[in-house]
This record gives C-alpha cells, structure tokens and sequence, in this order.
C-alpha cells in the first residue's frame, strides 16, 4: 500500500495544483491504510508515481495494483477520457489504458475511442472508487528490485487519490 503522502508528482501543470488533506471522516480501519488523501484541481497535465521494494511482498505470487480515488464534481472538462498507466518490476513494464471517469458510452468516449482495452473504475463498499492499473509477478530473483508505478493524464478538475494498493491475485479484495 502506498499513501497519498507516499506519492510522487513529478509532473502536475495547471492553476491549481495539488494540496494533502487529512481524512477527517474515516474509520480507524482506513486510518490504518491511509490518514492523508491528495487533492488535484483544474490540472491540464499530471503525472503520478509509486515505488514499492520488492522484497517488502510475497515472493512468487502475482499482485494487482489498483489506483484508490473518489471524483469530487466533473473531472475530465477537456476531450480525451482515457489515462495511461504503467506497472513494473526490473525493465517488465506493462501499459495500458484507464479511464477513472468511469465514461461507458458518453460522447467523449465515443469521440475518442480507445486504441486497445480500456480498464474501468468501480465502487468500493466504501465509497472510494478503485481501477486496476496493471499487474505483475513478484518472483524469488527480485528481492532487491523495486516495483515502479506511474498513472499519467490530461486536463484533470476535482480528482481525489486517497492511495494505490498491491493486492495479491490470490486472495479477495480487502476493504479500506
């Protein structure tokens, strides 16, 4: 699990950048998780990055890693639905397209269909909506390697990332 605080921006352009808040309204078993949420506002360009050693997981198992975030009023003002989201280990890096609006079948989607399979958010129990960003094999030769996590996207207004989480493939979802 990686927090909010956790996070790094390297690329956030816009008149309203980003601000850490802290979860005022949240049980102790998210408290647990997360105590911080990062708030993004009328952001043009963005570019959101996480690292997690290797050895700190499972050896030989698969995990997902999933973009944890709540969207606060329109988020995607401008044309192009669809974010870019990347996951990795030691030069095996996966991409592929995310869409956190959630936008089957609106006009923006089907002004801009996707070039390949597009992953789509869904809602927690908790209220928080989550999207799979990608997955991989965390294998007994990358004790010393790091997992390397990146979503990128345009022209952003009202998201809120609360964290990312690794979730092993075998097990169920937990709640946050």
């Amino acid at each position: 699990t990686i927090s909010a605080r956790a996070l790094l921006i390297p690329r956030c352009k816009g008149s309203h950048r980003v601000s850490l808040c802290a979860l005022s309204n949240c049980s102790k078993q998210d408290k647990r998780f997360f105590s911080e949420d990062a708030r993004f506002y009328r952001i043009n360009e963005l570019e959101i990055r996480g690292k997690i050693q290797t050895k700190m997981l499972s050896q030989s198992t698969t995990y997902a890693v999933y973009l944890v975030f709540k969207l606060a009023y329109v988020y995607n003002e401008f044309d192009f639905p669809y974010e870019v989201a990347s996951v990795g280990v030691a030069g095996r890096e996966s991409t592929r397209q995310v869409c956190v609006q959630g936008c089957r079948g609106s006009l923006s989607c089907d002004a801009n269909p996707p070039r390949e399979e597009v992953h789509f958010p869904h809602e927690k129990d908790d209220g928080w909506m989550e999207v799979e960003l990608g997955e991989f094999r965390n294998e007994e030769c990358d004790g010393g390697d790091e997992v390397s996590i990146s979503f990128m996207g345009e022209s952003k207004s009202g998201l809120t990332v609360l964290g990312i989480e690794l979730r092993s493939k075998q097990q169920k979802p937990t709640q946050l």
